[in-house]
Order: C-alpha cells, then sequence, then structure tokens
C-alpha cells in the first residue's frame, strides 16, 4: 500500500492522484508500516499540519526509520514546533540520524550538526 501510494503521490506508471496516495498511506499507516508514517508525516508537514506530522514521525522514528528520525530533527530545526527553531531538542535526533546507517541520511544529519557547530548552537 506504501509503494502504491508512493506511484500515485509522484506519478509513476499512474495518473497522479494525492487523494489516493493519501488513502493508500493512510491504511499502510494503519497497518504499522513506518515507511507509510513518515511519507504521510511528510505530505501533512508540507500542508502546516505540523501535529499530525510529528505524532506521524514519532510512529515511524519509533521503529527506526531513518527518514521519521531525520524528520522530526528537521521540524524542530526549522521552528515547526512550538514556533521557533529549538536546536537543543533537534540535536539528540540529528545525531540519532547521523549515526544510523542509511548513509544518504546520516550525511544530511551530519551536515546539519556541522552547521549547528560552526554557530555554537
Amino acid at each position: 500500500m506504501n509503494a502504491l501510494g508512493a506511484l500515485y503521490g509522484l506519478g509513476l506508471g499512474v495518473k497522479m492522484d494525492l487523494n489516493k496516495a493519501r488513502q493508500l498511506y493512510r491504511m499502510a499507516v494503519d497497518r504499522g508500516d513506518a515507511a507509510a508514517q513518515c511519507n504521510l508525516a511528510m505530505g501533512v508537514r508540507k500542508e502546516g499540519k505540523y501535529d499530525e506530522a510529528m505524532r506521524l514521525f514519532l510512529l515511524s522514528a519509533k521503529q527506526g526509520y531513518a527518514h521519521a528520525i531525520y524528520g522530526i530533527a528537521v521540524m524542530y530545526v526549522n521552528g515547526m514546533v512550538g514556533g521557533r527553531p529549538d536546536y537543543v531538542a533537534a540535536r539528540p535526533w540529528l545525531e540519532r540520524a547521523a549515526a544510523g546507517t542509511n548513509v544518504e541520511i546520516a550525511e544530511k544529519a551530519r551536515g546539519v550538526l556541522a552547521q549547528l557547530d560552526a554557530r555554537g548552537l
């Protein structure tokens, strides 16, 4: 369901249909799929639904999903939680993402950590 949702969300092999993608993601979320939880979180985050995005990211992160762990850090860094950047709250999530096995996410997290360190944050 998550993979099919991604196809609809991107319009790959099917006509793009964001509503269908969201429906499929929600079905997968209801079954505990970490990737779907993260994908849906990213979608609702784009809509400014930060509380729902954080709830979904946390569900996914509890399963160790690297994109969700990084997604939580991004929300803190960009002030999507509490209305202003919170680098103290972001740091443990960034460190966890940087230490993970997903190379792409680990590199992104290390890059953000380096920027925070350079700014003394």
